[in-house]
């Protein structure tokens, strides 16, 4: 599967990460929720690929540095206004991501077939918290645990908005591969069953799981 190949300047870091890369998606898997159980339960994590997804080239040595950020160049300060236009005299430094360079190619796989899907776990949110905080996510029947769907007809502006929407210090997502059924049904309800979850789970192609301090990914293809 040729997803994660580089174009149009997107930077995949191509070394294989190894079993250093294994051993950080299965612990992180470890510590999500029910579907990161799940693709522990179902996958050899060691037998498929890792690979570094950041917006810049680094060295191997650095991209097992998973915890460690600086990987990116900030930018320079923003001035910060008030409300009304008036400057505070204070600036605000936005911290670099790799975050387009995710929703583009999460759009490059939803976009080859109707059956693709793309699903975020959301480490924060619970099926409880008020209603404005769940509008478009999906919630996992019997349980408190919320989820982020992105499917074909998602363009990168909402690809964007839900990996940021689900990012936290445990950001875990996959790409999957279903069927135009269980598409529907997955598009008609904002709930879904463990049996979904399950079965989602079962046709995962690729692991997208955060890292460098919310800079990047560690990606983790499925090898057949």
């Amino acid at each position: 599967m040729d997803l994660w190949l580089p174009s149009n300047g997107m930077q995949t870091n191509e070394f294989n990460l190894g079993a250093e890369g294994a051993r950080y998606v299965t612990e992180s898997l470890d510590l999500g929720r029910s579907l990161s159980h799940e693709l522990l339960h179902l996958f050899d994590i060691e037998k498929g690929q890792t690979f570094c997804l950041l917006a810049a080239p680094v060295t191997k040595e650095a991209a097992v540095q998973f915890d460690t950020g600086g990987k990116l160049v900030s930018q320079p300060p923003i001035p910060l206004s008030s409300a009304d236009g008036i400057k505070t005299g204070l600036k605000i430094s936005r911290i670099p991501d790799s975050d387009p360079e995710l929703a583009r190619l999460i759009h490059k796989f939803l976009q080859l077939d109707p059956g693709h899907v793309c699903l975020f776990e959301d480490s924060l949110r619970r099926s409880f918290d008020p209603f404005e905080d769940l509008i478009g996510c999906h919630v996992k029947g019997n349980s408190d645990e919320v989820y982020h769907l992105l499917f074909s007809t998602s363009n990168e502006t909402e690809i964007l908005e839900i990996i940021r929407k689900a990012k936290a210090p445990l950001h875990i997502g996959l790409l999957a591969s279903v069927s135009p059924e269980q598409v529907d049904l997955l598009k008609s309800s904002d709930e879904f069953n463990d049996f979904q979850l399950k079965d989602i789970a079962r046709s995962t192609r690729t692991i997208v799981v955060g890292a460098y301090d919310l800079e990047g990914y560690v990606v983790w293809n499925r090898v057949s």
